[in-house]
């Protein structure tokens, strides 16, 4: 099996055969105007080898980031979202700068104004100033049980 993506000026390739995902920054034409891309490698174009268990964390964390799974989803939906990630890769390679760098830190931020976190901090500093958790007075709490 094998996947392929593909816009203007990068491309993706995904085989599970050789379990590697390849993110290539190529120019993607094959002349033809039935609007079907080929892949064709540019001079000195960047290629990066992953394998294709990496890639998979990666987009389950990048999903993760905008709060969708990847179970029990539409294909479209999927493929609108790897699409999205392997663009994102490939403006981070020509930046010289780290998809897995810039997701880490877009995680911590995220989480520091996540309403759960939010939620949970709020209880457990209540807990420990000897307070009752005001979490549970309007919605109920997760954490501490109430």
């Amino acid at each position: 099996m094998q996947a392929t993506t593909a816009d203007a000026g990068s491309s993706t390739t995904m085989a599970s055969s050789g379990n590697t995902a390849t993110t290539t920054d190529a120019n993607t034409s094959n002349g033809s105007d039935n609007g079907k891309r080929g892949h064709t490698r540019a001079a000195g174009s960047t290629t990066v080898e992953k394998p294709l268990a990496t890639m998979q964390a990666y987009f389950r964390r990048f999903r993760a980031l905008r709060g969708k799974s990847v179970e029990g989803v539409a294909h479209d939906s999927l493929q609108r979202s790897w699409c999205a990630m392997i663009v994102r890769w490939n403006r981070m390679l020509r930046a010289n700068a780290s998809f897995v760098e810039w997701h880490e830190a877009r995680e911590e931020v995220v989480g520091n104004y996540s309403l759960r976190d939010l939620r949970a901090r709020v209880c457990s500093n209540a807990w420990d100033v000897g307070r009752i958790c005001c979490v549970q007075v309007r919605e109920g709490c997760a954490v501490c049980g109430s």
